[in-house]
């Protein structure tokens, strides 16, 4: 999924960048560094690095909830396997593969862990 954002932050290696998107603050990795300036607006995709594994929640939660100073996240919405994604405060992609196991979840409210987020501005 394409987002629309404005760069908020870029560390001094161009490494790590935060953006702001529908009121979210979101921090994340970009492999080729950024080439945007502070304040710029943006399109990117964000990829999700590492294993999933999802568990149902029994709260009602949409949210991304980054993990301290980290890149790891708690991504926690509704898992919509048809659509390949899960519906939170953003909706985020998911590969075929990455919900293979967690069918029986579809349509349930869902937490999964994420080591960071990749972020992609080459689209």
């Amino acid at each position: 999924m394409i987002y629309n954002g404005v760069i908020e932050k870029i560390d001094e290696d161009g490494e790590e960048v935060t953006i702001k998107t529908n009121d979210t603050m979101i921090t994340g990795f970009v492999n080729c560094g950024v080439q945007k300036e502070i304040g710029d607006t943006c399109n990117f995709e964000i990829e999700l690095y590492d294993d999933l594994e999802m568990q149902e929640i029994v709260e009602n939660k949409k949210e991304l909830y980054r993990i301290g100073n980290s890149y790891s996240y708690y991504i926690r919405g509704i898992l919509d396997v048809d659509a390949l994604k899960i519906h939170s405060i953003l909706d985020i992609d998911l590969e075929k593969e990455d919900i293979y196991d967690y069918a029986y979840l579809d349509g349930k409210y869902i937490e999964i862990k994420v080591q960071r987020l990749n972020i992609n501005f080459n689209i």
